[in-house]
């Protein structure tokens, strides 16, 4: 054993021996020989952090669910990648009207139920009480109504009484009107004879056709000219001096009577009126009265048909239950027990439940949109599904409106070191590849990872299984598949190759091509570190342009080592080696 050890160093003195003569070598050639350096520029990218690791195809079974009942759909519970578990409630549609349904049908139930006992148990002590009471409310209401009858009839009666005298009264006021109308007639027929006869000897050049309004105006006119013409013995209208006043006061009476007569007469057609509206008013109540009278013998009727319905309904309720009635009451029962039944089955099927454990492979629809009952179905590995997290905007029923796969899934079953393990995550996207179709890619996510490790080739892996978002119509069980798990990924990045970047210690550092001037390092801050790029978060800018490689052009000027490590990367990357994905 110690002889081992022994070989062991001294084959660790001569590695490092070579390796310090190569480096001296390089320092003394990089002094001589020009260099050649390669930039890179910062610019706005996608980063992404990834794992890899190969497995094997699994095969699934499918199943296309969908709702049994159409409405708007008002909560989705799960998403795609998501476990249920057997019965788990994974959506629901409105169920207002199933609800109402269900309401209805057990009240339906418990009616039929209800009748069937009260006919089987006949009246109780209490229901025969009501039934007398109903009787004597019926009675009452038949006097009720024969009061009204005579209440109407009396009304009636006082009525023609009051119409008559109102008539009366009319009457009596229209013959005191006509007797106005008389003597006003008289009183103006006096005036008018004694103006005429006044006129006849004190105006004789009077005019037939002269109104009374102008004649009074003439006598004032001639009594002012008499007046200013002391002495004056006529007008020159013919009109005598000395009685010219008569003539006025003779010809004002006219128009008083005149007035009177027109005033009685106002008053007569007044009091014609108020007797033709007694007559009317008559004529009208008493046709009202008899309506009232017909209306309350109408009622009178029918309180005593409803008394004698009262006296029937009492008996046939005291009878005992006829065979018939109690067969057709359990027959509505029945009847009633199917439409809850159904009404139930209509509530519960406005939940679409998962039949089976398994894994949301897609939601095909939205909260608010209509989905259309539907039936549920198994599909085969070659139907098409969606896994990536994301909704189509309506369901269909070749898809269904959920496409969930069962414990069975059709995936990829990979390991990952224990390193890997804890970065990997349910739901996240993934890129698979299968020796079988070499120019294929396909995307898939991360539906299930183990907690319990499992030795292998004494390397502590962890199992996941890798759905596919689209099921490959070609992929078999057992085909072996390669995985790459996207970890981490940052959009809109400024971003450089992870080559371009030293790392001393925790601080990263870059060496900036400037417009003019020498070069010079700069301090930046990582974000994520990518595949092949990293994220810068501070100290670049986009356009800026940083040195990624220093090689000699001669062959001892770089010995094979560029990026100062072993062809490829080997020790500490080069430009062929990208660092694993995932690892920091």
């Amino acid at each position: 054993m110690s002889k081992r050890l022994l070989v062991n160093g001294l084959l660790v003195l001569v590695v490092l021996a070579i390796a310090a003569g190569v480096f001296a070598t390089m320092r003394s050639s990089s002094s001589s020989a020009a260099t050649t350096q390669t930039f890179a520029t910062a610019k706005r990218g996608v980063v992404l952090q990834s794992v890899t690791s190969t497995g094997n195809v699994e095969a699934p079974t499918d199943l296309s669910l969908s709702f049994q009942q159409s409405g708007e759909v008002t909560a989705i519970f799960v998403s795609a990648g998501q476990h249920v578990v057997a019965g788990q409630a994974l959506a629901q549609v409105d169920d207002t009207q199933q609800k109402l349904a269900l309401a209805s049908a057990q009240a339906g139930l418990a009616s039929a139920q209800a009748n069937l006992a009260a006919l089987e148990r006949g009246e109780t002590a209490i229901e025969r009480q009501a039934d007398a009471m109903s009787v004597v409310s019926a009675q009452q209401s038949v006097t009720t109504a024969q009061q009204g009858v005579t209440n109407a009839q009396q009304n009636a009666a006082t009525n023609v009484t009051k119409y008559q005298q109102t008539i009366e009264q009319a009457k009596q006021t229209l013959t005191q009107a006509n007797a106005g109308v008389t003597s006003a007639q008289s009183d103006l027929h006096q005036a008018e004879v004694a103006l005429s006869s006044l006129q006849n000897s004190s105006d004789t050049q009077r005019s037939s056709g002269e109104s009374l309004a102008a004649l009074l105006t003439r006598y004032q006119l001639d009594s002012a000219r008499c007046t200013s013409h002391a002495g004056q013995t006529a007008t020159s209208d013919g009109v005598v001096c000395a009685q010219v006043n008569n003539l006025s006061t003779f010809a004002k009476g006219v128009q008083s009577a005149q007035s009177s007569l027109t005033q009685a007469e106002t008053q007569q057609t007044s009091a014609q009126d108020g007797l033709t509206s007694a007559q009317q008013q008559q004529t009208s109540g008493e046709a009202q009265d008899q309506q009232s009278i017909q209306s309350a013998r109408s009622q009178l009727t029918s309180a005593e048909t409803q008394y004698q319905s009262t006296l029937v309904n009492n008996a046939v309720k005291q009878e005992a239950p006829k065979p018939e009635q109690i067969a057709q009451d359990r027959t509505s029962i029945v009847s009633a027990q199917a439409q809850l039944q159904t009404a139930q089955k209509n509530e519960d099927d406005t939940t679409l439940h998962a039949p089976v454990a398994g894994v949301v492979a897609s939601v095909n629809g939205l909260v608010g949109q209509q989905s259309s009952g539907g039936s549920s179905s198994s599909s085969a590995s070659s139907s098409t599904g969606s896994s990536t997290g994301t909704s189509t905007g309506s369901s269909t029923a070749s898809s269904g409106f959920i496409q969930l796969t069962d414990v069975n899934l059709f995936d990829v079953k990979v390991g990952f070191t224990e390193t890997d393990a804890p970065k990997v995550k349910v739901g996240q996207a993934a890129t698979i590849t299968l020796d079988a179709l070499p120019n294929e890619t396909f995307t898939g996510h991360v539906l299930e990872l183990d907690t319990s490790s499992t030795l292998v080739s004494n390397v502590v892996t962890y199992y996941a299984k890798i759905g596919f978002d689209t099921t490959p119509a070609d992929v078999k069980p057992g085909m072996t598949a390669s995985v790459n798990v996207v970890l981490d990924k940052r959009d809109n990045a400024i971003t450089l190759p992870t080559s371009a970047v030293s790392t001393t210690g925790t601080t990263e550092t870059v060496t900036v091509k400037p417009k003019s001037g020498s070069e010079t390092s700069k301090v930046i801050t990582i974000g994520l570190r990518g595949d092949s790029a990293v994220e810068i978060t501070s100290g670049l800018s986009v356009g800026d342009q940083v040195v990624t490689t220093s090689s000699a052009s001669t062959a001892t000027a770089g010995g094979g080592f560029p990026g100062g490590g072993l062809p490829g990367g080997g020790l500490g990357g080069g430009l062929g080696g990208a660092p694993r994905a995932g690892g920091n």
